[in-house]
């Protein structure tokens, strides 16, 4: 008698003795029939034996279906990868909004305030996944007060990545006992700046808890980012909303003198044609704009 022969009740005996996760896995993707018989066999092993690890797989691969299944079952869904991300982790950096929405609908945590500087939200904003960002400012409008205290919040608080460990450079805690919201906040908007996700930076900048003029550990504001990383459009939009020209850096660079040092002529109209920008700063060296861009040879910019 064939393998594919045997009666049902044989079957799951035989699945339920597989130990190897592979091996079950392997056996449900023979045909249908096996299929429907020990899916939830398979779900519901990886739920008690293997810390609910198909979640952060279905999270990652966008698997919606797979992901309504297991929390329909139980799966844990605070469950952690071993780098210490979440489901809603995974999800939101992977750009995955039906499974994002899910999540948050199901209880997940988007740990806005945790100890970690590399949240959902920076994810998505750095992704430049405008739904997501969307959805998880709304989650975190309609959530309770920070608690400093909650258990949830002190899980793995070594940094997770090397995004997390430069964030935690450049934004380094004021203290645990604090709320950071408002730093956890415009976080986001920094690395939308990076990238010239512009309308995330609108979105984010429609939230009053998000600081346009919010300085990192150099100094350095959301105008100043976008201005290095040359995003002209999104450099309009911080300057539209309130975002200050004038502000220096550790070095006394304003965002003209980094435009003008990258011999970037476009941005370098764009802030001289906002009345807070002084064609004659000068930095820690004393150079101006007008002196950066010659010791470079930018002819345009001069």
């Amino acid at each position: 008698m064939s393998f594919s022969a045997l009666p049902n009740d044989l079957l799951l005996i035989i699945a339920e003795c597989t130990e190897a996760q592979r091996d079950l896995s392997a056996l449900t993707r023979c045909n249908h029939r096996l299929h429907h018989l020990l899916c939830n066999l398979l779900y519901t092993n990886n739920i008690r034996r293997f810390g609910s690890s198909g979640l952060v797989w279905a999270a990652v691969h966008g698997r919606l279906s797979v992901v309504q299944r297991m929390v329909g079952m139980g799966a844990n869904i605070e469950t952690r990868d071993e780098s210490g991300w979440t489901p809603l982790d995974l999800a939101a950096r992977n750009g995955h909004y039906a499974v994002v929405k899910l999540l948050l609908e199901t209880g997940a945590e988007d740990q806005l305030y945790e100890r970690h500087r590399w949240t959902p939200l920076c994810a998505a904003a750095d992704g430049g996944y405008t739904r997501i960002v969307q959805l998880l400012l709304g989650a975190d409008s309609m959530s309770g007060e920070f608690n400093a205290d909650s258990p949830r919040r002190a899980i793995n608080p070594e940094p997770r990545s090397g995004e997390e460990l430069l964030l935690q450079m450049l934004f380094p805690k004021k203290g645990d006992s604090g709320n950071n919201s408002d730093v956890d906040l415009s976080i986001p908007l920094f690395l939308a700046a990076k990238n010239g996700h512009t309308a995330v930076a609108s979105l984010l900048l429609a939230d009053r808890r998000v600081h346009v003029n919010y300085q990192d550990a150099s100094q350095r504001t959301p105008l100043m980012w976008a201005v290095s990383h040359s995003h002209a459009k999104t450099v309009k939009l911080l300057l539209e909303n309130g975002a200050d020209p004038s502000i220096e850096d550790c070095f006394n660079h304003t965002a003209l003198l980094t435009a003008a040092s990258d011999g970037n002529d476009g941005i370098v109209r764009i802030l001289l044609a906002h009345n807070g920008s002084d064609p004659n700063c000068k930095d820690n060296k004393g150079d101006t704009p007008l002196t950066e861009a010659a010791k470079r040879g930018h002819v345009r910019v001069r």
